[in-house]
């Protein structure tokens, strides 16, 4: 092989075939592998069959000529360095030549070793360089086919350059059910697109087919003035988006059915209920027995416990609509509220021998907030800290600056404690620790949840410490905006003592 690899000389002329071999065995010696051929088809045949280097091709094969050989080699993709020889050095020759895919040109009576040496080089370097960026060219558009967008290239002018088969498909689409559902042109199709997108960089077309196809469109401007464009088929996001916003709406609806009912039982609940605890008085205050005096003390006790469960539903439905009564302009003694809420679980925690302690860092002095909603988060964290707590255990609740002036407030027991999994579970409603009739703790689920939503009216946040074994440390931080300390007064204020 030469340097050139395997020549091919479609020459007729017997003259010019020896004079062009010579040359060829000057500039390679005598491994020069040279192919002659004297006829257009069997040359055409002949590039098509071997792997040829390069072709030197005469200008006059026959009745027919090495331009339209040229071209029809090209046109079968065949890329091997192709030089046209002619008999005379005409311009109009040379951009012919050029046009049907021609590497280069040679006139005859000016050959010489030097000369097609240099053209067979160029030639070569040429074709490596086309070849290169056909490959290039390929990969780039078999790139672009096999994208999930649609891409097209536009110039300053707006006229589409270049586009992969997916936009091809969106114009088909555009054509066949334009705007109002008429068939209009490719051409329209595209000006669809620009007039959609106007000014702007992305929108939205619907279709009126069948699928009701809607694609997202938008455009990149380019430095030229070009813009680049991408459309993507959002149809089946956009079912989804519809289904999601549907089962939302339906949870919701749902949702508030299930308040409302849990609203109206809880007070149809509480009717019968009140008597059944005036009754079990009125026999408390009036039986001369006592085993009935027993029996009046088993039912009053055993009502207070699902009167308090039922108005504990009934305030978290109440909350869960955003019906309940919020007031935070009150300022409130945090001292006196934290007492008064210990007294109410004192009882249970007494009847176990659980000890509760409490500390107020100094400084605080009170907390804008709704008294109400503010009793029942300590009541519920009391609660629970005693419910999880082992007997003998000891409660503290904690009340302390932050560097920013925000309000810690801490409950801690020293009980059983959560697994990292359960303390999401916690603050979803109805969730509690085992299940089935043999749970050991009881309680409505309701406890945290609620808490977490009151913390929330007051943009208090809310965390919670745990560890199985070592307890649970339920904390909640008020903004500083709400917190009033003894630095924060120019004169006494008037705080509100009761709880």
């Amino acid at each position: 092989m030469t340097p050139a690899g395997k020549i091919l000389l479609v020459e007729p002329r017997k003259g010019d075939q020896v004079i062009l071999k010579d040359i060829l065995t000057q500039i390679y010696g005598d491994t020069a592998d040279v192919t002659v051929i004297a006829d257009y088809d069997l040359g055409q045949a002949y590039l098509s069959e071997c792997d040829v280097g390069v072709c030197l091709v005469a200008h006059k094969i026959g009745r027919r000529n090495g331009l339209k050989f040229i071209k029809t080699a090209r046109d079968r993709n065949i890329r091997c360095p192709m030089i046209l020889l002619t008999d005379v050095g005409l311009h109009d020759v040379d951009v012919a030549a050029s046009r049907a895919g021609a590497s280069d040109f040679l006139v005859k009576s000016e050959l010489g070793a030097s000369l097609v040496e240099r053209s067979l080089r160029y030639a070569a370097a040429n074709a490596a360089a086309l070849n290169a960026l056909a490959e290039q060219s390929s990969l780039l558009a078999t790139t672009l086919d096999h994208t999930a967008a649609g891409i097209a290239a536009l110039d300053a002018d707006s006229t589409l350059t270049t586009s992969n088969k997916h936009f091809e498909t969106l114009l088909e689409k555009l054509a066949a059910h334009g705007a109002g559902g008429e068939v209009i042109t490719r051409q329209a199709a595209l000006g669809r697109v620009i007039a959609e997108l106007g000014g702007g960089s992305e929108c939205e077309i619907g279709l009126t087919n069948e699928d009701a196809t809607v694609f997202q469109i938008r455009r990149n401007r380019t430095p030229h003035g070009g813009s680049v464009i991408f459309a993507v088929d959002i149809t089946a996001q956009k079912a989804l988006q519809a289904n999601l916003l549907k089962s939302k709406e339906e949870v919701e609806a749902a949702n508030r059915a299930k308040s409302s009912l849990l609203a109206n039982l809880t007070h149809e609940l509480r009717t019968p209920l009140n008597s059944i605890i005036g009754f079990s008085e009125l026999i408390q205050r009036t039986s001369e027995c006592d085993r009935t005096t027993d029996f009046a003390d088993q039912i009053h006790q055993s009502s207070l416990h699902l009167l308090e469960i039922i108005n504990t539903m009934l305030a978290y439905s109440r909350l869960e609509a955003g019906e309940h009564p919020f007031e935070s302009k009150e300022l409130l003694e945090l001292d006196c509220l934290v007492e008064f809420c210990i007294k109410q679980v004192a009882p249970d925690a007494s009847a176990r021998d659980i000890v509760i302690s409490s500390h107020q860092a100094p400084g605080i002095i009170g907390l804008h907030c709704d008294a109400t909603s503010l009793r029942r988060i300590f009541i519920n964290l009391l609660s629970n800290a005693v419910r999880f707590s082992e007997d003998g255990g000891k409660i503290e609740v904690g009340l302390e600056l932050r560097k920013n002036g925000a309000l810690q407030v801490s409950v801690r027991d020293y009980g059983i404690g959560m697994e990292p999994d359960q303390v999401e579970a916690a603050f979803l409603p109805f969730r509690q620790l085992g299940v089935g009739y043999d749970r050991k703790y009881s309680g409505t689920g309701l406890g945290l949840p609620m808490v977490k939503s009151l913390a929330a009216l007051h943009d208090a946040e809310i965390s919670i410490d745990t560890a199985p074994g070592q307890g649970t440390c339920v904390k909640l931080v008020f903004p500083a905006s709400r917190v009033i300390t003894a630095s924060s007064l120019q004169m006494p204020a008037r705080v509100k003592k009761s709880a």
